[in-house]
């Protein structure tokens, strides 16, 4: 399995390998779609000498579409098979993707396996959010961060995807990431090959479609120079975003994504710390409006 970027983190991980104390549990933390729950099954495949994309003795536990948390279910489900022998003689792995999902209920019943961990096991927590894990659970792992990807890395990524569309839009919209692209459910993440081609070239086609009407209705209303035009602009702006439920979250992607390329932009210190502002905002209104169904054209009016 090819990986692409993340040099000095993959050397790291291999070191690891060779070690008879392998940390019992580990965080690979950092920026959405750079790559990190395929380093996660890469560095488990290698600590198993596995050669087969599938492993009886790995064990991935991901966030059910529609759900807006895991269950205390699947972290107690996990914890009898990590309980049980291994099929190889050798580890047993645990990934726990979009870790800080976890609910409440779930993250006791984690703790209980971080404290007593089953066997000779080994639990990694992949996370775009680890300031959303609790204070114990990231006390008793090893963190590795992640950061972004080099642009020449994701334009690598998605030629190699063979998608047909042009590479240099796609770019503009994420150039560090596929985060925004939202690629994960049609890709196979070991292989980096699509599994469904003709759905991911639909949803991109959508992507750029969205990011060009909202790149349209953020500039009416951020770059409006009287105060009553930009006023009306944003809460126009806000409704119309708010009536999109089927694509909130690509919604909030973009304007994520807008805000950061703001902020790249910016020409002085006051202005980018009103931009870092603004997108924490974004991102605290983005986690209350999946929890609670908040009226998502009044949040998003608050904070453009």
């Amino acid at each position: 399995m090819k990986i692409i970027g993340h040099k000095n983190q993959c050397e790291l991980l291999l070191k690891l390998t060779s070690r008879k104390d392998i940390p019992h549990a580990l965080i690979f933390a950092g920026p959405q779609g750079v790559g990190k729950r395929r380093i996660a099954q890469w560095f488990a495949h290698k600590i198993l000498n596995s050669h087969t994309i599938s492993n009886p003795d790995i064990h991935i536990v991901q966030l059910e579409e529609g759900k807006r948390d895991i269950p205390a279910t699947a972290l107690r489900e996990l914890r009898q098979k990590l309980q049980l022998k291994s099929y190889g003689g050798a580890k047993k792995i645990a990934i726990i993707d979009d870790a800080h999902r976890m609910s409440i209920a779930a993250c006791n019943a984690f703790l209980k396996t971080l404290e007593e961990p089953p066997g000779d096991s080994l639990i990694i927590l992949v996370t775009h959010c680890p300031q959303q894990l609790l204070p114990t659970v990231i006390s008793r792992c090893q963190v590795f961060n992640f950061m972004e990807l080099s642009k020449p890395e994701t334009k690598e990524i998605l030629e190699s995807l063979e998608l047909s569309i042009e590479t240099n839009n796609l770019l503009e919209l994420s150039p560090n990431s596929l985060g925004l692209l939202g690629l994960s459910e049609y890709c196979n993440p070991l292989s980096l090959e699509l599994t469904e081609k003709k759905k991911a070239k639909a949803h991109l086609a959508t992507l750029l479609e969205k990011n060009e009407e909202i790149s349209s209705l953020l500039k009416l209303a951020w770059e409006s120079q009287d105060l009553e035009t930009r006023l009306s602009n944003k809460v126009n702006a806000a409704s119309k975003l708010g009536e999109d439920k089927e694509n909130l979250e690509m919604v909030f992607s973009i304007i994520k994504s807008q805000l950061r390329t703001r902020l790249t932009q910016s020409s002085s210190t006051r202005e980018s710390r009103k931009i870092a502002e603004q997108m924490l905002k974004v991102v605290e209104i983005e986690q209350l409006v999946q929890e609670r169904s908040l009226n998502t054209a009044i949040q998003l009016a608050a904070i453009l």
